[in-house]
């Protein structure tokens, strides 16, 4: 079969064991290194992919997609303002809220908080567990917080808000005991602490007026919660302030992203590593094969036949580095989990933790546009290490190195 004879001398130096055995070790090291460093960027990769998805869906598991909250002190009708917004069909549910800043003390310990009152057939719209007597100043609290506060069911806590008079200059606190119910109700880590009331209690806190804070909405499809919030946006106009869930956690998400790219960058010296040793090899293939190369000179091959032979050479260690780093990486994506089992189980300590992660499990999702802007630039880098060792061999003087070896 005809194959041209820079391609094939340069796939023989590729895959042909050298006279020089250094030369074939460092060329191996060139390969290994390249699968190693494309699949472990790949590995990690996913795994940022895997950690921001579940972060995402816990979230808009968790919490309220779209909030609705009037611009200025007004209280209009709650049954009004819900029908104009039942007339989008992806809104699942509405629930009228009254939000207020304040201070869980107990036992001398002291919580900053958001304490949102809520009716009592809107429980399950705020994720929170069935309680059959949510009686007057009951208060629902999560189970870190009644850790940290040291109280039970049988215990109350009082709760301190802030009241500022109009006519003074300072916040003077108005304090209310409150019971806490029993009932278990684990928040998300990455709230800030919120309990939760009946929605007369928080009127009665806040002086009666307003009757309600906002609307809180959860959609059938938490993705379409940005453009749902824009739609909602226009047609109540400037008069209420509409945000989605997504806007209020973008810089969360936005620090996973950056800290992906960040890990990125540096885990990409792995490969830089590599591909400096696979220059050192074809370097060094090309001192070692100057008597061939002036052989063919003589014999009339052109100078860009003779790059094209180390061309042919670099791209193909370095094209079947990123393969198999790609086949490696897909394989690590996909039991990444298991792995980190087995590690627990051998150290016999836990390597990844809920309190730290927020996950107690490593998650992980495979994306092909990550190994495709992998491969690209591994590919990128390795062409670009081929140029000095091809430049080099077509600069050689065939008689200088004829002589030399005579």
């Amino acid at each position: 079969m005809f194959q041209p004879v820079s391609i094939y001398l340069g796939l023989r130096y590729a895959f042909y064991a050298s006279k020089d055995r250094f030369i074939s070790f460092i060329s191996v090291s060139a390969l290994l290194g390249l699968m190693l460093g494309v699949s472990i960027l790949l590995t990690v990769c996913s795994v940022m992919n895997g950690f921001n998805e579940t972060l995402h869906t816990q979230l808009s598991a968790q919490i309220q997609h779209i909030e609705v909250r009037p611009a200025s002190d007004i209280s209009p009708d709650f049954k009004t303002i819900s029908d104009q917004i039942k007339s989008f069909k992806a809104i699942k549910s509405i629930a009228p809220f009254l939000k207020l800043q304040i201070i869980l003390n107990h036992d001398a310990q002291m919580v900053p908080a958001y304490l949102i009152g809520i009716r009592a057939s809107d429980f399950e719209h705020f994720n929170i567990p069935w309680v059959k007597d949510f009686k007057p100043f009951s208060i629902i609290l999560d189970t870190q917080t009644r850790a940290h506060l040291h109280t039970d069911s049988t215990t109350p806590i009082t709760v301190v808000v802030p009241n500022h008079e109009p006519s003074m200059l300072t916040f003077t606190p108005r304090f209310k005991r409150f019971k806490p119910l029993d009932v278990v109700f684990k928040a998300a880590q990455y709230q800030p602490t919120t309990a939760y009331i009946r929605l007369q209690d928080a009127q009665r806190l806040q002086g009666n007026q307003p009757e309600w804070g906002g609307l809180s909405i959860n959609l059938y499809h938490a993705d379409q919660a940005p453009r749902i919030a824009l739609e909602l946006q226009n047609q109540l106009g400037p008069d209420w302030w509409v945000s989605d869930w997504s806007s209020r956690f973008q810089n969360f998400f936005k620090a996973i992203a950056m800290q992906k790219t960040m890990m990125a960058l540096v885990l990409s010296l792995l490969i830089c590593m590599a591909v400096f040793t696979l220059l050192s090899s074809l370097v060094m293939m090309v001192n070692d094969k100057q008597t061939e190369i002036a052989m063919m000179r003589t014999l009339g091959m052109p100078k860009s036949r003779i790059v094209l032979i180390f061309i042919t050479q670099g791209m193909s260690i370095g094209l079947l580095g990123i393969m198999l780093g790609i086949g490696l990486g897909y394989f690590l994506s996909h039991h990444v989990d298991g792995l980190t089992h087995f590690f627990e189980h051998l150290l016999g300590r836990k390597l990844v933790s809920a309190d730290v992660y927020w996950v107690d499990t490593l998650p992980s999702r495979f994306l092909v546009s990550d190994a495709y802007t992998i491969a690209v630039y591994t590919a990128m880098l390795c062409l670009i290490s081929t140029v000095y060792p091809g430049y080099k061999a077509a600069c050689l003087s065939p008689t200088d190195v004829l002589r030399a070896h005579r």
